[in-house]
């Protein structure tokens, strides 16, 4: 009568382990592979390219005119930012803006002053609408994830 070997073991009885190379267990190979470059000093995302480039946090040009909301490239990288932090840092199961914690709009805010000038507007004539523009940017990325 045979003997059938079940599988996951050598089968000689003696507690050996199997050979390498199966799918489902590690091969011996495994210290021979060489870990991949990694790729260190360049930045990830294009706003990271300029923070390195200038050396500061970006300045935000608002129109001062008619919405006073930030405009130009550097209103892209805002939305962008705000966008990126929103989906990882602030739980989904808040309904709207008025909802989230006064911690997490802190924590944001936090993260905006690092990266963008946000200091300029209160020094402008205007920081209140300017102010609520950025708070409508803001709450329309919000309600936009």
């Amino acid at each position: 009568m045979a003997d059938v070997m079940g599988r996951g073991h050598g089968g000689d009885r003696a507690g050996d382990q199997p050979p390498g190379g199966g799918s489902f267990c590690p091969s011996n190979h495994q210290q021979d592979l060489v870990p991949r470059k990694r790729q260190g000093g360049r930045p990830k995302t294009k706003l990271d390219a300029e923070l390195r480039k200038t050396g500061r946090p970006l300045t935000l040009p608002i129109d001062t005119e008619y919405t006073f909301h930030p405009v130009g490239k550097p209103c892209d990288y805002f939305t962008r930012e705000v966008g990126i932090y929103m989906w990882r840092n602030i739980p989904l199961d808040k309904s709207g803006w008025k909802n989230v914690d006064q911690f997490e709009k802190t924590s944001l805010d936090l993260h905006l002053n690092a990266k963008f000038d946000l200091a300029q507007v209160e020094k402008d004539i205007h920081a209140s609408k300017i102010k609520g523009g950025i708070q409508q940017v803001i709450q329309k990325r919000f309600s936009d994830r």
